[in-house]
Parts: C-alpha cells; structure tokens; sequence
C-alpha cells in the first residue's frame, strides 16, 4: 500500500515541494497504520471466536462421556 503512494507521487503526480510530499506520505502512513490495526483486530476476534468453539465443543464432549460412565456404573450396580 505503501509503495504504491511511493510511485503515483514519484511518477504520477506534479507533486515538487517537500511539504507536499511529506503530506502524501504522512497521510499515506497513517492510513497503513489504520488497515494494520483494523486487520489485527479482525484476526484477533477470529482467533477467540475459534478458540472459543473449540472448547466449547470439547467441554460438551467430556459431559457426555461423563454422562455415559455415570449411566454405566448405575445400571451395572
């Protein structure tokens, strides 16, 4: 994303001065900093809603396994 503002005001753009140029970069940065934050955001509430599933899935599994061993041990006394 970077670089790509790199060429458009290199090659693109009439820009000269180096007041317009740090413009263009410190906007550009700021905007890659702001799709950096969004992007970990997005990948860290994916992971929890993973992990979360997973041993909500598991925690079910061990009731019911302890539910079958309990039913046994009844109906074999």
């Amino acid at each position: 994303m970077f670089l790509t503002c790199v060429y458009f005001c290199a090659f693109k753009t009439d820009m000269g001065g180096p007041l317009q140029l740090t413009l263009c970069f410190a906007g550009t940065l700021v905007a890659c900093y702001a799709v950096f934050l969004l992007l970990g955001a997005v990948c860290c509430h994916a992971s929890l809603a993973m992990v979360t599933h997973m041993y909500t899935v598991a925690r079910r599994v061990a009731e019911a396994q302890a539910n079958e061993a309990a039913v046994a041990k009844l109906a074999g006394i």
